[in-house]
């Protein structure tokens, strides 16, 4: 997926993986997406940025277990 090994994905590297995995995604909807993604505006997705749109914020449950890990 990150092909250039920048630790972030441009969003040509983002449409190549929709693409690579036969995820169907309209080019039209994975700008929708790479926006959403992009949480920070920068035209990149960091991982950070990836995982919180997919994890989503912490629930009270989870950061019961966080606080209690640390």
């Amino acid at each position: 997926m990150d092909d250039d090994r920048s630790h972030s994905l441009s969003r040509q590297e983002f449409e190549k993986a929709c693409k690579d995995f036969k995820t169907e995604i309209s080019s039209e909807d994975i700008g929708t997406l790479f926006q959403a993604f992009d949480l920070n505006r920068d035209g990149t997705i960091q991982y950070d940025e990836f995982l919180r749109i997919i994890r989503g914020d912490l629930t009270e449950h989870r950061r019961t277990l966080v606080e209690k890990a640390f």
